[in-house]
């Protein structure tokens, strides 16, 4: 059982196109552990139920060969899955209201009809194209990074004394004792995910 669960996690990882910061994130975010071998059952099944929510579909037995139209139909950007990742991630530490595909096939009308005075089209986020999902991807990850360094810079300094961050020395901000603007996106995350758990604690 356990053994199957971790299959369908990694198959699912794959079939969205995540990248392994996204992946690595996604995971933390669900169950403050980093790694599925880590994982018990039940954290194993919440992971996958939050994969299903973006997309992932677990292909029954003896259907393996089998395509189901549209969606398999077609190409579907390796962006769109990262778009769909950091659009739950967000949701889940409060930056965005609502989760649902819906809102975000509204967001990514609003980012790609922004520079068409006039144009009100619908997109949704598995029919983007290689570059229209590139932008939206840009687009969504400086929204994600501008929101984790102003809660981080709100409690920086309180944060960056606590000793669970003696452990996080690669970060330049904590070496300098500096707010962290200039942190890549991915320590970005893993900062936030640290600080959501120090936090309580403040």
């Amino acid at each position: 059982m356990r053994n199957r669960l971790i299959q369908l996690v990694h198959v699912a990882k794959r079939e969205l196109n995540l990248d392994e910061d996204i992946y690595r994130n996604i995971l933390t975010e669900l169950t403050r552990k980093s790694s599925c071998s880590k994982m018990s059952i039940k954290e194993l099944e919440l992971v996958l139920e939050h994969f299903k929510t973006i997309g992932f579909k677990v292909k029954k037995k003896g259907s393996t060969n089998k395509r189901i139209a549209p969606k398999s139909s077609r190409s579907v950007s390796p962006e769109s899955g990262r778009i769909r990742a950091i659009w739950i991630t967000m949701h889940q530490q409060g930056f965005v209201r609502d989760g649902s595909e819906q809102a975000l096939d509204n967001y990514i009308s609003r980012m790609l009809n922004r520079k068409t005075l006039g144009e009100n089209i619908s997109f949704h986020c598995q029919f983007l194209n290689g570059q229209q999902a590139y932008k939206v991807l840009e687009i969504i990850k400086n929204w994600h990074k501008r929101e984790l360094i102003k809660w981080l810079e709100e409690k920086w300094q309180a944060l960056r004394l606590h000793e669970r961050f003696n452990s996080l020395s690669h970060c330049t901000a904590l070496l300098s004792g500096k707010a962290p603007k200039q942190e890549s996106y991915q320590n970005l995350c893993f900062i936030f995910d640290e600080a959501t758990g120090v936090s309580k604690d403040l």
